[in-house]
């Protein structure tokens, strides 16, 4: 859009310029005495079509590209959070190395290896205090298991 109108910008100009003058040019073989606007308005105009089209093409080319970039580290992110909500702690995301937004992937990952051990953590000490006959070991257990669920912070 912005090269559209820089080229209706200098046409005008070209135009104002070019206001009262004649240029003279070869058609040919025949030799043309015209009024200059006359003269290179059709020109004047392809060039603008031609070079409007390719760039055109390019940004959408540009655009599609940079927009997949950003978009399929959201989709992915999407999906990942979607199993860790189900309760799925073992998945994680996984990025190209050229992605934006990887920053926030490893975060992620971070998030969700931590939140594995500490579950695992409480899961193991749990079992422990379950099949332990030693009622001191299991209540060490218990109290791991509690010091660890303490690191969590939750609403009421």
């Amino acid at each position: 859009m912005l090269i559209l109108v820089e080229a209706a910008l200098i046409a005008a100009l070209f135009f104002l310029i070019a206001r009262g003058t004649v240029t003279t040019g070869y058609y040919g073989t025949q030799l043309r005495i015209e009024d200059t606007a006359r003269f290179f308005s059709m020109t004047f105009l392809l060039i603008a079509a031609i070079a409007g089209a390719v760039v055109g093409v390019a940004a959408m080319i540009v655009f599609i590209y940079y927009s997949h970039r950003i978009a399929g580290p959201l989709y992915r992110f999407q999906k990942s959070l979607s199993e860790l909500t189900l309760g799925d702690l073992t998945g994680r995301v996984h990025l190209r190395r050229r992605d934006q937004l990887g920053d926030l992937g490893e975060t992620i990952n971070l998030l969700a290896v931590e939140t594995d051990r500490k579950i695992g953590q409480i899961r193991k000490d749990i079992e422990e205090a379950l099949e332990s006959r030693d009622p001191a070991r299991a209540k060490e257990a218990i109290m791991r298991a509690r010091q660890t669920l303490n690191s969590f912070k939750t609403s009421p």
